[in-house]
């Protein structure tokens, strides 16, 4: 990515539906739902924080 700011770039990807993340199997499911969990919580924090 060729992005001032890549962790804003990826999470407006993600949000918008141009990347999608897939679990295959009960752990990497959870593995996702996790990251999943985690990527919004930083746009939160970021929000907060501004």
């Amino acid at each position: 990515m060729n992005s001032g700011d890549p962790a804003s770039a990826f999470q407006d990807a993600l949000n918008t539906g141009k990347i999608k993340f897939e679990g295959v199997g009960l752990g990497n499911k959870i593995k996702v739902g996790v990251m999943s969990i985690a990527i919004k919580l930083s746009g939160v924090i970021k929000r907060l924080r501004w």
